[in-house]
């Protein structure tokens, strides 16, 4: 599955999930784009934030080390030029 637009390109599911380690994001820029990620629990409250600037047309991705982060539900947000897609991890 996936998110796909015609801005954002592809939005590939994150791996693992469910996770204790590291996760990665895998998405596919149609164009060269400014992109903001964030990762929110339960309540709403952002636990990880990272404003990755301008990033290459193609394939890119994100990982995040989740170790730190208590066992529950997440979600996590990629904004790409203003356009959002937003999916969910569990963390074990």
């Amino acid at each position: 599955m996936g998110y796909s637009s015609d801005l954002i390109g592809k939005i590939f599911p994150s791996f693992p999930n469910p996770t204790n380690g590291n996760i990665t994001v895998k998405f596919n820029l149609d164009f060269a784009s400014e992109v903001t990620f964030e990762m929110r629990d339960i309540t709403g409250k952002i636990v990880y934030s990272l404003d990755m600037g301008a990033q290459a047309a193609g394939m890119n991705n994100i990982t995040v080390d989740a170790t730190d982060f208590a066992a529950g539900a997440y979600t996590y947000t990629l904004t790409v030029n203003g356009e959002r897609a937003t999916d969910r991890l569990l963390v074990k």
